[in-house]
């Protein structure tokens, strides 16, 4: 879990958040669903949750009918422009969810816990069921290689 009393704002040095219950609960929900990762794919990348991550936005496009036209034109325009911080893109990220949940009047929250439900369903029908999908995806050539890029675990994702 995270060790740290607060985690400081981008942008605003002399302001800190607390770290009280309501984060410490979903620093909890982060250790299990990274621990959920071990057990479906092994060790796994920042890379290749990146891609994931990239993935689930783009099913999440598709069912909301967003033409593939669509988000070639956004990538290349995000390719395009400078990079922020790692930080500032996750609350983006974050941020985008919470607007997107509360227009569609659904609790990202219970989105969450519904999912990490169902994986943890899947592991307890198939333990292998998440790893047959990464090797067919390995086989699409739409997944990163485990050894493209180096392993990173919780704790030194947060310079820990």
């Amino acid at each position: 879990m995270v060790a740290l009393p607060s985690q400081r704002l981008i942008g605003a040095p002399a302001m800190t958040i607390p770290l009280n219950e309501l984060t410490a609960e979903r620093d909890r929900r982060q250790d299990q669903v990274a621990e959920l990762c071990v057990k479906c794919f092994g060790k796994t990348t920042v890379h290749e949750r990146v891609v994931r991550l990239f993935e689930e936005v783009v099913e999440l496009a598709q069912a909301e009918k967003v033409s593939p036209d669509m988000l070639r034109k956004i990538v290349g325009h995000v390719y395009a422009r400078p990079t922020d911080a790692i930080e500032q893109e996750v609350g983006g990220i974050a941020v985008t969810l919470l607007a997107y949940c509360a227009m569609r009047k659904m609790s990202a929250d219970i989105c969450e816990r519904n999912e990490i439900l169902r994986v943890e369903h899947f592991l307890e029908q198939d333990p292998e069921y998440f790893a047959k999908r990464q090797a067919a995806k390995r086989a699409a050539g739409v997944s990163y290689e485990p050894s493209r890029t180096g392993t990173v675990s919780r704790s030194n994702a947060h310079g820990t």
